[in-house]
C-alpha cells in the first residue's frame, strides 16, 4: 500500500517554524548575500561595459603605478580619428585597430603631480574578453605626500551621459574611488592618505570599562559559582530482591502454562 503523502498543511507548520528558527539571523543574511551581489556585479562591471560607462583603476605597486583603462569596444571607436567603419573584433584587432588605438593612448588620461604632468614609462592596448578594448599604462611610484591629480580627458570625445568609475588601490586597501563625468573629469588625492573605510569593514571594538559590584552580590555569586555536591543514593536489598525474582516468577508461569496446553493437545 503506497504510503500517504504528507499534507500542505504539514509543509506550512514547518515553513513557519524554519522562519522563526531563522528571523534572528535575516538581516545578516541579507546583507551577506547583498555584498556578495555587489563583488559579482563589481567584477562583472569591471569586464562587461556598456556603451555609455569606462572604469579607471589606478594601483601603485613598490616601485611602480598601473593605470588600467577599460570600455566598451563600440565606445573605443570614438577615440580613433577617421576610424573604419566596421566593428573592432579579435580577428582585425592586431592589423586594424590596435595601432590606431595605440596612438590615441597618451591623451586618454592626464596625470600631474603637485601640478607638473608625468608621462608613462610604457603603454599598451589588448582586447581583454569579447566585449571590451583595454589600455594600459605603467608610471614610476610618485612619493608620498605629493598631490595627484587625475583628469579622464577622453571623455570630452564621448557621447552625452558617458561617465567613468575611477577607483585606486594599495595592496588590499582602497585609497579613493569617485564617477567622473565631461562636467567634471578631475579627480585628485593626496599620495600616502591613510585608506578610505569600507561600509561593510567591520566596526573597532567597543573599549570595556570596569563596574564596581556591591559586596553582597560577589558574595552571593561567589556561592553560585562553588561547586555543587550531589550525594549518592544506595538502595536496601530488600528493594532488590522483588525486582530480581518477581521477573522470574512470572516467566516461569507462562513455561508452566505453555506446557500445560501443549499436553492437552
Amino acid at each position: 500500500m503506497p504510503a500517504k503523502p504528507e499534507s500542505k498543511c504539514d509543509y506550512v507548520v514547518l515553513e513557519k517554524f524554519a522562519l522563526a528558527l531563522l528571523a534572528p539571523r535575516m538581516s545578516s543574511l541579507r546583507n551577506f548575500f547583498r555584498l556578495g551581489a555587489l563583488l559579482i556585479l563589481g567584477t562583472t562591471a569591471a569586464h562587461a561595459h556598456d556603451a555609455l560607462q569606462s572604469s579607471t583603476n589606478i594601483r601603485l605597486w613598490p616601485d611602480q603605478m598601473e593605470v588600467t583603462v577599460l570600455m566598451a569596444r563600440a565606445s573605443s571607436l570614438s577615440l580613433v580619428d577617421n576610424s573604419p567603419n566596421v566593428p573592432i573584433t579579435t580577428e582585425n584587432f592586431a592589423d586594424t585597430y590596435q595601432a590606431l588605438l595605440l596612438k590615441s593612448a597618451p591623451t586618454l588620461v592626464e596625470i600631474t603631480l603637485d601640478s607638473k604632468e608625468i608621462k608613462p614609462r610604457s603603454m599598451a592596448v589588448s582586447l581583454p574578453d569579447e566585449t571590451d578594448v583595454e589600455f594600459d599604462f605603467v608610471y614610476d611610484r610618485p612619493a608620498n605626500g605629493r598631490r595627484m591629480q587625475v583628469t579622464i580627458s577622453f571623455l570630452k570625445k564621448m557621447p552625452a551621459g558617458f561617465m567613468d568609475s575611477l577607483e585606486m588601490s594599495e595592496a588590499t586597501n582602497i585609497l579613493g574611488y569617485g564617477d567622473q563625468s565631461d562636467d567634471d573629469p578631475v579627480w585628485e588625492i593626496k599620495i600616502g592618505d591613510p585608506p578610505i573605510k569600507l561600509p561593510f569593514e567591520k566596526n573597532p571594538p567597543i573599549p570595556s570599562a570596569s563596574i564596581p559590584v556591591p559586596a553582597s552580590l560577589s558574595a552571593a555569586t561567589a556561592q553560585l559559582s562553588s561547586p555543587v555536591t550531589v550525594a549518592s543514593v544506595s538502595y536496601p536489598a530488600s528493594y532488590l530482591i522483588p525486582a530480581i525474582v518477581l521477573p522470574a516468577v512470572i516467566l516461569l508461569l507462562i513455561i508452566l502454562f505453555v506446557r500445560k496446553k501443549a499436553g492437552r493437545r
